[in-house]
């Protein structure tokens, strides 16, 4: 997917500061189902996007404005106003398409404007392209100016076999790693670079955990500088992450999954079904998390008093978790297009929470002999 230069290229950024904001209603037109309903004076109408920003800036709950706007549309303009004149001194860019105000920005979130998104975007497929490039462009995610790019590198990589020698089936299978490259014309993405991993035997795709793997994007304001820090890094990106990937995986494949780990991993994958009507989907799912067997050993129905929330925290299961990880990572991956993307990348970015995340029963023994089960 390539993005859409002639909609970056009509972007246009007006820096504001918070007290200088003039809140009125606006009329919506039939044509246009992004507007609030609600404007800049002076301006144009702002998205619902805009306003989530602005209550943002102000530091003021978006829920609280929404339902003032549903059940009094007519006072949240005193309101929001009201707000606006005890704002701090600080300012705000306006991220203005051809009929709305499409965002109302934090000036470090704008890392590449609407045309220097469009070079940055050029300059990176020229790197990738380039005959000697150890990597590839393997997808770019394009939505309201938002981007994310997907580099992987083009020779594969195995997670070795533990100390013993014996390793784990399921581990010895090639993967490609990457990473991703994420912002916002808009400001509405924060921008950053993060690590990827992809399971070549099935295609399962995951993400790192952003807040252990991830590497701010650098901000200054000459975008020949800021490219060469990302042409720095793609050229000798940090090594030690691949020995990280292999330690947190080998990890999760030797710790036992917990009753409410599979739970809760089953709760967020039928999300993934079409509609309440496809059962294949949830079927698979239960297989694959050997759900009945689970339910079956622990039943509780016929109890009155129900076990304490810590109770399934202790509860094992036949699975560990690099099972769960996988089912989780295959079921995300191979989801019907369809399907809403940010929903299927949530999920993946909780199968990457688990890599880092503290398990229920790390270095904990089995207390079921599930053989017998």
């Amino acid at each position: 997917m390539r993005v859409d230069a002639n909609y970056l290229r009509g972007l246009n950024y007006t820096e504001m500061n918070l007290k200088d904001i003039e809140i009125v209603m606006t009329p919506t037109a039939e044509d246009d189902e992004k507007s609030c309903g609600i404007g800049i004076k002076g301006d144009k109408p702002i998205t619902e996007n805009a306003l989530k920003q602005l209550c943002s800036a102000l530091k003021i709950p978006y829920a609280f404005t929404k339902q003032l706007r549903a059940n009094a549309n007519g006072h949240i303009i005193p309101y929001l106003q009201r707000q606006l004149s005890r704002s701090a001194n600080s300012s705000v860019t306006l991220v203005s398409g051809e009929k709305t105000i499409l965002s109302i920005a934090d000036e470090e979130m704008l890392h590449y404007r609407g045309k220097e998104a469009v070079a940055f975007d050029t300059r990176l497929r020229e790197n990738v392209d380039a005959p000697d490039s150890p990597l590839e462009l393997a997808n770019v995610f394009f939505a309201d100016g938002d981007i994310s790019y997907s580099l992987r590198y083009k020779e594969p990589a195995s997670i070795e076999t533990d100390k013993d020698g014996e390793g784990t089936s399921d581990l010895r299978g090639l993967w490609k790693w990457g990473f991703t490259i994420n912002h916002s014309a808009l400001g509405t993405l924060t921008p950053s670079i993060g690590v990827e991993l992809l399971r070549m035997v099935c295609a399962n795709l995951t993400y790192m955990p952003a807040k252990s793997h991830s590497y701010p994007m650098p901000f200054e304001n000459d975008f020949e500088e800021r490219w060469s820090h990302i042409a720095n890094f793609l050229n000798s990106p940090p090594q030690p992450q691949w020995m990280t990937l292999t330690n947190l995986i080998t990890k999760l494949s030797r710790t036992t999954a917990s009753y409410r780990e599979v739970a809760d991993a089953r709760k967020k994958l039928l999300k993934l079904r079409i509609d309440k009507e496809d059962t294949e989907t949830a079927e698979r799912i239960n297989a694959a998390l050997q759900w009945k067997r689970i339910k079956k050993a622990y039943d509780v129905s016929g109890m009155e008093e129900k076990p304490a929330k810590q109770w399934y925290s202790k509860a094992t299961t036949p699975l560990n978790l690099f099972e769960i990880y996988n089912t989780i990572t295959r079921e995300a991956t191979h989801a019907p297009s369809t399907l809403d993307v940010a929903l299927r990348q949530n999920i993946l970015i909780y199968a990457g929470s688990m890599l880092t995340g503290k398990p229920d029963l790390y270095m904990q023994p089995a207390a079921i002999d599930w053989s017998l089960n």
